[in-house]
């Protein structure tokens, strides 16, 4: 699923995708990552980005999340089948620490 998706939208699906990733792998806020933030790192403008995280919504890939303190903020997380999917992505990447 996770991966139809990317391929189908490389560009800023890939960015979004993996940068979520990460923030699911080393275990940053269990909300996942901020909306704001994946706005800013996207390769895209942010109305753009937006769209991008609605796709994912709707595509089931990600849910939106919101801050309990700030009204304002919302997180991204993926879901646990495309986490999961990710994690397996990350294992199965040739061990690059020596190059």
């Amino acid at each position: 699923m996770v991966a139809d998706f990317v391929q189908r939208h490389p560009t800023p699906a890939k960015q979004l995708t993996l940068r979520s990733a990460g923030c699911r792998s080393q275990r940053q806020p269990a909300l996942g990552d901020a909306v704001s933030s994946l706005c800013l790192v996207s390769p895209a403008s942010t109305t753009t980005a937006l769209r991008w995280i609605k796709a994912f919504e709707e595509a089931e890939i990600a849910t939106r999340n919101p801050d309990g303190r700030d009204e304002c903020k919302a997180y991204l997380l993926l879901t646990d089948e495309a986490g999961g999917t990710m994690e397996v992505y990350f294992r199965a990447l040739p061990d690059l620490q020596g190059v």
